[in-house]
């Protein structure tokens, strides 16, 4: 086959299509008016300095701004917000005589100088030991079981679980506060809260009603309650005993450890501190 037959073979190149038109250029839109620059406002005179015959304390000057917050806001119409600045005005007016009964109050400020030491009485001391294992529990699981040891040693007389709570509070000086709270831990019934018999979020009741219809209505169980140790009696309960006393100083003992290397790792704070000065 000749050379010019063999490129016959081939189809025909197709033709090159028609270019498109260009679109037609979009006119630009109009550019819009720059709007008006507002006026300066005027500027505020420089208040008056104060004279040097006039100094206001701390204290003066915030009674001053309680008496400018408390004349400029009108009073809450919100629930939630009457409530918060409820529980803002109940902190505020809180003293040790209206959180502390008169007992708890004399032992706080007359505190027993005597070293706690545990008790000789087995029956006492097995007690205690039960009430500590088992703090955090419910009432219940100690005296259930105050009773498995009944059963296996029936002369030994355990004290009840209000009994050896009182004896904990006689030896350790150390006080509990229970306050009632929603059984789905909504709320605490304390503050504005403190009267109502149901939970304002879930409307769950506040006492057991079992015992509320038994007694018509005149004992009230708490559903739910949780428990506040006071820090103050914890703290006057660990200087009691020199060993607690002394680990309350560990803290400051591993600051001056440090303090006493050659390159103090402290210092940046104390140079942050003057800085700031």
């Amino acid at each position: 086959m000749g050379e010019d037959n063999w490129i016959h073979q081939f189809p025909p190149r197709l033709p090159t299509p028609p270019r498109l038109p260009t679109p037609p250029r979009l006119p630009t839109p109009p550019r819009l008016p720059t709007p008006p620059r507002l006026p300066t406002p005027p500027r505020l005179p420089t208040p008056p300095a104060p004279s040097s015959d006039f100094e206001e304390s701390d204290h003066e000057m915030g009674s001053r701004r309680n008496r400018l917050l408390e004349d400029e806001y009108p009073t809450a119409t919100l629930p939630k917000m009457r409530n918060a600045l409820e529980f803002i005005r109940m902190v505020k007016e809180a003293t040790l005589a209206s959180q502390f009964d008169a007992e708890e109050l004399a032992e706080l400020l007359e505190p027993q100088e005597h070293i706690s030491t545990p008790p000789d009485d087995p029956s006492l001391k097995l007690s205690l030991l039960n009430y500590i294992s088992f703090m955090g529990c419910s009432q219940d699981i100690y005296e259930a079981a105050c009773q498995n040891v009944r059963q296996c040693y029936p002369d030994i007389e355990l004290l009840s679980h209000y009994r050896v709570e009182r004896q904990a509070r006689l030896l350790s000086g150390v006080i509990t506060w229970e306050h009632h709270m929603c059984v789905k831990s909504c709320v605490a019934f304390t503050g504005p809260f403190a009267g109502l018999e149901q939970c304002p979020n879930c409307g769950e009741a506040r006492y057991e009603e079992k015992d509320l219809e038994e007694s018509n209505g005149e004992r009230k169980v708490p559903r739910k309650v949780f428990t506040t140790f006071p820090v103050g009696p914890q703290l006057q309960a660990r200087w009691k005993h020199p060993q607690t006393a002394k680990n309350m100083f560990y803290r400051w003992e591993k600051t001056q450890e440090l303090r006493r290397e050659p390159n103090d790792p402290l210092d940046i704070y104390d140079r942050e501190s003057l800085s700031e000065r």
